[in-house]
């Protein structure tokens, strides 16, 4: 069941490690629903972690880090069952490419998986290289220039 909302009344934080309410959302997304075992590791306390709240109920997280020069990684985008196909995604990585500019960087590199692979296509990002496994789900590197 999809909810509604209203984008203005969404809160933005930005943390610089993970918290509870970014493994709730982590945990429920991969762990739960996509069955990855190997969710925390040590880029976390690397990393800029964004938590999107909708009246306080956490509803998704992202996290992203400088990898060279101007080049960032974005990873661990998720977004809470309900909350999907309504703009939460693409909002949370405007968000994610605001800050990142905001930072001086110049091109965001990510590991999508394939089944998202066109909503990243929608917000500008390109497939390059081929397929490859993280865990047991296909993948594919993306890249976007700002």
């Amino acid at each position: 069941m999809q909810v509604k909302i209203n984008m203005e009344n969404l809160k933005v934080e930005f943390f610089s490690d993970k918290t509870k309410e970014t493994i709730y959302i982590r945990d429920i997304v991969f762990v739960q629903e996509q069955g990855f075992i190997d969710e925390y590791d040590e880029l976390d306390c690397k990393s800029t972690h964004i938590l999107v709240s909708d009246k306080n109920l956490p509803i998704a997280t992202g996290r992203f880090y400088k990898h060279k020069d101007n080049s960032w990684i974005v990873g661990r985008f998720a977004v809470i069952k309900e909350y999907r196909h309504i703009g939460i995604g693409s909002f949370l990585m405007q968000k994610i490419e605001e800050k990142i500019k905001e930072n001086g960087g110049e091109l965001i590199e990510l590991s999508a998986q394939l089944q998202a692979k066109g909503f990243y296509e929608s917000l500008g990002y390109k497939a390059l290289g081929n397929i490859y496994y993280d865990q047991h789900a296909e993948h594919i590197h993306m890249e976007k220039k700002l």
